[in-house]
C-alpha cells in the first residue's frame, strides 16, 4: 500500500512529507484518516495520548457515544462497523433531551418513527480501535 500513518510526531523525528496531517486520534480524526487512506497519501495523525490507552479494555475513562443512522453508515463504508458490533454495540430505542433549569423536553421514540431503534450506544475506545484496525490493514 502507498500510504503511510504516523501515529505520533515528535520533536527529534527525521523531517517527513505528509499530504495530509490530521490533528487529533479521536473518531473524527481517524474516521478521516480511514476514510482518505485509499486516495493513496501520506497521511499522519498527531495524538498526544499513547495508542496503548486506546487498547487497554481496562480503561477506566469510559466515554460512550450515540451513533445515529448517518454515522453507522459512515462507519459501514469505512468497512469497520462489524468490527464495532462484535465489540459492543448496544441499541437505543428511545432518548429523552431536558435541561435541568426549565421545563423544556423533547422526547424521541424510534417506534413512533417506525423505526426498531434510534441508534447504537458504543464506547469510544471500540470505535476508535476498530478504525486503527483498518489504518492498519
Amino acid at each position: 500500500m502507498g500510504n503511510s500513518l504516523a501515529v505520533k510526531l515528535k520533536l527529534f523525528m527525521p523531517m517527513q512529507k505528509f499530504d495530509v496531517v490530521i490533528n487529533g486520534g479521536g473518531i473524527v480524526g481517524l474516521a478521516l484518516a480511514c476514510g482518505l487512506r485509499s486516495n493513496n497519501l501520506q497521511i499522519a495523525v498527531i495524538e498526544h495520548q499513547e495508542w496503548k490507552y486506546i487498547f487497554n479494555i481496562h480503561n477506566t475513562a469510559l466515554r460512550v457515544s450515540a451513533i445515529n443512522a448517518a454515522s453507522r453508515k459512515l462507519l459501514q463504508y469505512l468497512q469497520v462497523w462489524n468490527e464495532i458490533t462484535t465489540q459492543g454495540a448496544n441499541p437505543y430505542r428511545k432518548i429523552e433531551v431536558w435541561d435541568k433549569n426549565s421545563f423544556g423536553q423533547i422526547v424521541f421514540d424510534g417506534c413512533q418513527l417506525g423505526n426498531r431503534q434510534l441508534g447504537y450506544i458504543i464506547p469510544n475506545t471500540v470505535i476508535q480501535q476498530a478504525l486503527l484496525h483498518r489504518m492498519y490493514q
